[in-house]
C-alpha cells in the first residue's frame, strides 16, 4: 500500500471515530468497525446514519449493539430513509457468490477485464451458456460492488478489484419501532 492511500485510510478512520463519538453523545462505549472476516452478524438499535463519502453516496449506520459495543457498519449505496433512528437492525456479510469467485480468478494484477473474460470463455465449451450473457451478469455484479465502494471502474470493461474481494455488510431492518436494548 502506498503512503498516500495509507494516510487517506487513517484520515477516514479518524473521521469515522469522530462521527461515532458525536452519535453516542459522550456515552462511554467500546467502538467497533464491522469486520465481516471476523464477525458473522451484529444486531442493535440504530443511533446514526449518514454518508462516509457523499459524492459516491457510500452510506454507514452506527448501532448500539446488543453486545454492548457501538458498531460502525459501511453499507455501500443505500436509501437511508429505510433506516430510522431507534429502529432495530441486524447486519451480516453478503455471501461470497460464484460471480465474485469468477471475478477474483479472472482478475490479473488487481484488474478484471471483460475482454480477458471473453477470451477465457471462448476457450471453453460454449454450449453450456451464452458467453455474452455470462459476461453481462458479471458486469452487473461488478456494478453492484462498485456502488458498494468495493471495486472501482476504470473504463468500460475494466475494473480495479481488491485481492481479498469481499462484499459489504448487508443490513436488514428488523423493526422500525423504537425499542430499548
Amino acid at each position: 500500500m502506498d503512503a498516500e492511500a495509507l494516510l487517506r485510510d487513517i484520515g477516514e478512520r479518524g473521521d469515522i471515530i469522530k462521527t461515532m463519538h458525536r452519535a453516542l453523545r459522550g456515552e462511554q462505549r467500546e467502538m467497533a468497525f464491522f469486520d465481516f472476516k471476523r464477525e458473522s452478524r451484529v444486531a442493535g438499535r440504530i443511533v446514526s446514519v449518514g454518508y462516509i463519502d457523499e459524492l459516491n453516496e457510500r452510506a454507514y449506520v452506527i448501532i448500539d449493539g446488543v453486545d454492548g459495543r457501538a458498531h460502525h457498519i459501511a453499507m455501500g449505496q443505500r436509501d437511508l430513509t429505510k433506516f430510522p433512528i431507534g429502529g432495530i437492525i441486524e447486519a451480516q456479510p453478503t455471501p461470497f457468490s460464484v460471480a465474485d469467485r469468477n471475478i477474483t480468478e479472472i482478475a490479473r494484477d488487481g484488474l478484471y477485464s471483460t475482454s480477458r473474460h471473453r477470451e477465457l470463455l471462448w476457450q471453453e465449451d460454449r454450449s453450456k451458456f451464452d458467453p455474452e450473457e455470462h459476461i453481462e451478469a458479471h458486469v452487473r455484479r461488478l456494478e453492484a460492488l462498485r456502488r458498494g465502494g468495493i471495486v472501482e471502474r476504470l473504463a468500460d470493461g475494466l475494473w480495479r478489484v481488491p485481492a481479498d474481494l469481499r462484499p459489504a455488510a448487508t443490513p436488514t431492518l428488523v423493526s422500525a419501532r423504537l425499542a430499548s436494548i
